[in-house]
């Protein structure tokens, strides 16, 4: 569950889902890089499990 919560807030598992509901070849995905600084409540969710 918390490593869900991570991936979604990343934006992995959101791309991986746009490239599984469009037709056709897959689009070029730009890489999301987390935000430097403190940590978003998707990580600390994940730390405090």
């Amino acid at each position: 569950m918390a490593t869900f919560v991570v991936a979604r807030w990343e934006g992995v598992l959101d791309a991986e889902a746009a490239r599984a509901a469009l037709p056709g070849p897959a689009p070029v995905m730009q890489p999301q890089v987390p935000v430097p600084g403190p940590a978003p409540a998707a990580e600390v969710l994940e730390i405090r499990t």
